[in-house]
């Protein structure tokens, strides 16, 4: 392994520091090659930012001594790593091929209401005070033209579906130039029920309907219809 100081670990995950510089740069030369070399449409990230949970936190305190310098936590540091991320991608895909898309697939919560007057009426995992993603600010930047929805299959209380598509919809639709796309993983029964705390049958009215087409707003431009093939088995 060339730099084995850029390797963290968290959540028994091994784990790229994005507070490195030169991590960045270096993501960001790989989406680079790719765009270059490959006949692309978009690139897509996913959510895993700061992958970490309480058991296993990302230790990072090396890299926040040394690059933390001017934050008054470091919430806001790696928010702002992660920041750099994003536009440096963004940016680079531009320069290189302005026709690829870019996009980002977080989790569907960008801040509870409780926490944000601008955060959306639910009660799950936060992007932005979990991951450190400030999603909602890459959107409004333009730094992306596609975002996935990856609402999930929360138990209702926690996260609504429909209370996230319309929050979304609504973060979207001034920007002009983003588009939105929801999605919903197609799972066993079994294991939905699972997740979700219902019965064997995996039967609500938010997984019924996952076979049936769905039409995201995107925008004031466009309507983009998503069905899925088959049936949950």
């Amino acid at each position: 392994m060339l730099h084995r100081d850029w390797i963290r670990t968290a959540s028994n995950r091994l784990v790229l520091d994005p507070g490195i510089p030169d991590v960045r740069d270096w993501i960001t030369s790989i989406v680079a090659e790719v765009v270059m070399h490959y006949p692309v449409d978009g690139v897509q990230f996913d959510d895993y930012f700061y992958a970490e949970t309480a058991d296993s936190p990302l230790n990072d305190s090396q890299t926040f001594r040394a690059w933390g310098q001017g934050f008054a936590s470091k919430a806001d540091w790696r928010r702002h790593n992660a920041q750099q991320l994003i536009e440096q991608v963004s940016r680079t895909i531009k320069q290189l091929k302005p026709q690829v898309e870019f996009g980002v697939s977080p989790a569907g919560v960008w801040r509870n209401l409780s926490h944000d007057a601008a955060g959306s009426d639910t009660r799950g995992a936060a992007a932005y005070d979990e991951a450190y993603a400030d999603t909602r600010r890459w959107v409004q930047q333009g730094l992306y033209r596609s975002r996935r929805s990856s609402t999930g299959l929360s138990p209702p209380q926690a996260a609504r579906y429909n209370v996230l598509a319309h929050w979304w919809a609504n973060v979207v639709k001034p920007t002009h130039n983003a588009a939105l796309y929801r999605r919903r993983a197609l799972e066993g029964r079994r294991a939905v029920a699972h997740r979700a705390g219902l019965d064997s049958t995996g039967r609500r009215a938010g997984i019924a309907k996952a076979d049936r087409p769905e039409r995201v707003h995107a925008g004031h431009r466009r309507h983009y219809s998503v069905s899925v093939l088959g049936k949950l088995p």
